[in-house]
């Protein structure tokens, strides 16, 4: 979460450093309940104050209406935190920071909170008083909840690395925002809407290249923060999708229908290596005994989790490869062939075919029939100056 403003720092922010208004705004006393979080209600949270209220700390700017931007370069840290509120039911964080004060902030769980947490570095600790602290100090997936009533104590690191994506939500709204049935959810997720989970993390994931790619992508800021709200939004479907993905293959959290740990790393590092060698794909009794696996076993367990047979995916990725390089029309169609992997064009027209529902030339074709020039003709008659042309 961010440093929650507070009214008696910010009237003292003019008076001192900027330093010591960062301290006075990250170490609350007061606490905040999180749905003024989603909501808009400068009463229920200091984080949905007015633009006057903001601008008195120098490191806070309001952008967009549903955009805080918490610069931290301005108070001696590096880095910033984008608070974006997608819509009236989520705010996610956007953290890429560090912060030279530590400090912590009081909240208040005035309706159930689901967070979802996605880090390729952090350094702070979550505590539900009468519960352990929940330490965020490395890369992984968090999902955790907090159920209405209890208060939250949040303790920020000073000089630690925080690298996020933080989904905040009332729990009770998860299913109906993202459309979801319970039947779609493990188990840790589902006895919340059976009234049966506890406080604190729920489900713990390794961050794998997929949500580590999400996570830089998503903190990436875009110069225009109306597009970046829609950005954001779009991200977080996919966030929620492939975290709820992961935990589903995860024995702790599938049970029976779960794949184990090695399984899962086991077939992630074979379609690496299928990658790197897509043009001329190894052959897979050499792949097995090179992971430490058999064929037979190799394969099953690459189609358990990615849903296709290793053969089917070399080719897959030999014919995205050649639709790659057909719609940047510099090869001939044997030369594309020769260029991922086919000793005979005949052959690889067949794949191609197979693949795109089209041979090579009539997907060429297609593509030189949308290649339209935006250059001015040569030829064309010159327009007269200060006539418009509708679009």
């Amino acid at each position: 979460m961010p440093p929650t403003l507070t009214r008696h720092a910010a009237t003292r922010a003019s008076a001192g450093s900027a330093r010591d208004a960062l301290r006075r705004a990250i170490d609350t006393v007061e606490r905040v309940p999180v749905s003024g979080f989603w909501r808009e209600d400068p009463d229920a949270s200091e984080s949905g104050a007015d633009a006057a209220r903001l601008n008195a700390l120098s490191f806070i700017e309001q952008p967009h209406p549903a955009v805080l931007r918490y610069s931290y370069a301005a108070v001696g840290g590096t880095g910033t935190y984008l608070q974006v509120r997608v819509d009236e039911d989520i705010v996610v964080g956007l953290a890429d920071l560090v912060s030279p004060e530590a400090g912590r902030q009081h909240y208040w769980a005035d309706e159930p909170l689901l967070m979802l947490r996605a880090s390729l570095a952090a350094g702070c600790a979550y505590t539900v008083p009468g519960l352990p602290s929940m330490v965020f100090n490395k890369p992984e997936v968090v999902v955790a909840y907090v159920p209405q009533g209890a208060e939250i104590l949040v303790d920020i690191y000073a000089e630690a690395r925080q690298h996020s994506v933080i989904l905040l939500m009332n729990a009770e709204r998860f299913l109906p925002r993202f459309q979801l049935s319970a039947q779609t959810l493990p188990d840790a997720l589902r006895h919340i809407f059976e009234g049966k989970a506890q406080a604190g993390r729920l489900i713990t994931l390794p961050l794998d290249e997929r949500l580590g790619s999400l996570v830089e992508t998503m903190t990436r800021p875009m110069r225009n923060f109306e597009l970046m709200r829609l950005a954001v939004g779009g991200a977080l479907m996919e966030l929620v999708a492939q975290v709820l993905d992961s935990a589903q293959r995860n024995p702790t959290f599938a049970g029976a229908t779960g794949l184990r740990h090695r399984d899962l790393q086991l077939a992630h590092a074979v379609r690496d290596r299928l990658d790197q060698q897509a043009t001329a794909p190894p052959r897979f009794a050499d792949l097995a005994r090179d992971v430490g696996s058999n064929q037979k076993a190799l394969k099953t367990v690459f189609r358990k989790v990615f849903g296709t047979t290793m053969a089917d995916y070399c080719v897959a990725q030999r014919m995205r490869l050649a639709q790659s390089l057909l719609l940047q029309g510099r090869l001939t169609i044997g030369q594309v062939a020769d260029q991922v992997g086919y000793e005979h064009q005949s052959s690889f027209t067949a794949a191609f075919r197979g693949h795109a529902g089209m041979t090579p030339r009539d997907y060429q074709r297609q593509r030189a029939a949308l290649d339209l020039s935006l250059a001015p003709s040569a030829a064309a008659a010159p327009r007269k100056p200060g006539v418009a042309r509708s679009a």
